[in-house]
């Protein structure tokens, strides 16, 4: 993992995630929300740039434990189980150019 980069700008991009198949029902994750392909065209961009400049990427992701311990409350809305760690949709999206170097922070409440 890279140094701390306290006091320097950094881009975060939060909770794209999924297997690259939209059609993949048994992914593990929330279904696809409308809109995605077109999000992740305008945000890859975005990421290189950073990259190009120096700017250090920090993946932000949903993933929960297989006992679902760490759900909490969170299943009593719409949601089924989803982001189950381990699952092929409970990663940053393939399309998106994360490396090496780049911060990953898994995400298991909030």
């Amino acid at each position: 993992m890279p140094d701390f980069i306290e006091g320097n700008p950094v881009l975060i991009v939060i909770d794209i995630m999924g297997s690259g198949d939209p059609k993949d029902k048994e992914t593990g994750g929330i279904p696809y929300m409308g809109g995605q392909e077109q999000l992740i065209d305008r945000t890859i961009p975005v990421i290189e740039a950073a990259k190009a400049n120096q700017v250090p990427i920090v993946y932000i992701i949903e993933v929960h434990r297989p006992d679902h311990i760490d759900f909490g409350r969170e299943l009593d809305g719409s949601e089924d189980v989803h982001d189950i760690e381990g699952r092929p949709a409970t990663r940053v999206h393939p399309r998106l150019p994360y490396r090496d170097g780049d911060y990953l922070i898994p995400k298991r409440r909030y």
